[in-house]
């Protein structure tokens, strides 16, 4: 008998514990501020848009620093909307134009050679 009470009470202490764990993984995760990949994704749509439009990269980058608090180098956002550009072409959610719908950002392919087949055999040139 002694033996189940204190099987019981390692049980309730033990889930205190986790409960008491878990509030502080949810205060830490509240407090916490966006990763740069978060707001990235957040304005990602925006940011292809004014790229098509011509604004240089340079002035993207210091709009979107000045405006989510960020400190993105060019490599960096290039990295970011490469990754993004990448995960919305898998999932089928590319970048779109919110007044005529065609793709903003560039279709990403593995190999461009392919892409681009063989230009001789449809030509209809001499044979």
């Amino acid at each position: 008998m002694k033996i189940k009470n204190e099987n019981t009470m390692n049980d309730k202490l033990r889930d205190e514990r986790l409960a008491m764990l878990q509030r502080k993984f949810e205060q830490a995760l509240s407090t916490r501020a966006p990763s740069a990949e978060s707001t990235f994704s957040e304005a990602y749509e925006l940011i292809e848009r004014v790229i098509k439009q011509g604004l240089p990269q340079k002035e993207v980058i210091a709009l979107v620093n000045q405006t989510y608090d960020l400190k993105l180098h060019p490599a960096s956002f290039r990295e970011l909307l490469k990754n993004e550009r990448e995960a919305r072409d898998s999932g089928g959610h590319p970048a779109l134009c919110p007044t005529c719908g065609h793709v903003l950002a560039p279709t990403l392919t593995d190999e461009p050679a392919k892409a681009a087949g063989n230009v001789s055999a449809h030509t209809g040139g001499a044979q």
